[in-house]
């Protein structure tokens, strides 16, 4: 089994526009697994994993 695996520094995912860029991203390389560093978000919620993975 081949993981596909990406880390990041993303430096803030406060802009909607990284937000769409990672998801983008996600989409044309479909990673398994994704290390986002740096994120400077005090409070991850599930609708902004969802709006970056873009999954149930």
């Amino acid at each position: 089994m081949n993981l596909k695996m990406l880390s990041w520094n993303v430096r803030g995912l406060n802009v909607v526009e990284k937000r769409l860029q990672i998801r983008n991203l996600l989409r044309t390389w479909r990673l398994d697994i994704l290390c986002l560093q740096e994120t400077k978000l005090g409070w991850i919620t599930r609708g902004i994993v969802r709006s970056i993975w873009s999954c149930p």
